[in-house]
């Protein structure tokens, strides 16, 4: 269950990036809208696994090496 509302979060948040490396005329624009996007995506994303825990270490060594650092990645590879 964690695991597909990440994926979709995750897609979610890629799309509204592309979305915005089109719309945004302006690096800067582009930069700060994408920015924000990203850290609604962390919030959300947190809220979610507070609201539902992660079931055992496995899942938690997983989130954390693998689907949080993709979310928070995303800060680098704003589009130009």
């Amino acid at each position: 269950m964690i695991k597909v509302f990440c994926e979709k979060l995750y897609i979610q948040l890629e799309s509204e990036i592309e979305q915005i490396a089109v719309t945004k005329p302006t690096p800067l624009k582009r930069l700060t809208a994408s920015l924000n996007c990203i850290q609604k995506s962390l919030i959300e994303l947190k809220d979610y696994i507070i609201q539902n825990p992660l079931v055992d270490q496995g899942a938690e060594i997983e989130f954390f090496k693998k689907v949080k650092p993709a979310f928070s990645g995303q800060t680098i590879n704003y589009p130009n």
